[in-house]
């Protein structure tokens, strides 16, 4: 297992929190502002504590492939706390061979912050330090992304 960093994010968004949380998990809206770390984005599973969910996205295979996590905390309109159990390859979860060892236990932190008009939303993520330069890219867009949809909902 390489080396794991605690990447974290912010943006302030014009919106009231139950209009940001509805744009970051609304499908439509999730496979939109989520495009930035792989076109095609969805994720699958019940948006609830203690479910699984499946992140997904296509394969140049005609296949899917992706993450599968664990919500550990789930306050609507303002928490998400993941817990990785492994990558998805061919449909199936695996948590042992080639990269899995990375992501295997990581975390993934969503939390909104109302202040007035605003709406903060922070995430922190733990990565493989060799993802930071690809992470701090495509967050920096999909976060972007997400104000634009949430601003325009508001």
């Amino acid at each position: 297992m390489s080396q794991r960093l605690e990447l974290r994010y912010s943006i302030d968004i014009s919106a009231p929190s139950a209009t940001v949380w509805k744009a970051i998990w609304t499908p439509e809206h999730y496979e939109k502002w989520t495009s930035h770390f792989h076109p095609g984005s969805r994720y699958e599973g019940t948006l609830a504590e203690g479910e699984v969910i499946r992140f997904l996205g296509p394969t140049s295979e005609n296949g899917e492939s992706g993450l599968a996590s664990k919500i550990v905390k789930w306050v609507p309109d303002s928490e998400c706390w993941l817990c990785s159990l492994g990558l998805i390859v061919d449909g199936e979860i695996v948590t042992e061979g080639e990269g899995a060892a990375d992501w295997i236990d990581s975390r993934e932190e969503y939390r909104l912050v109302q202040n007035g008009d605003v709406c903060s939303f922070n995430v922190l993520v733990e990565s493989p330090e060799s993802m930071r330069e690809y992470f701090d890219s495509a967050w920096a867009k999909s976060l972007a992304e997400l104000k634009g949809i949430a601003e325009s909902l508001a």
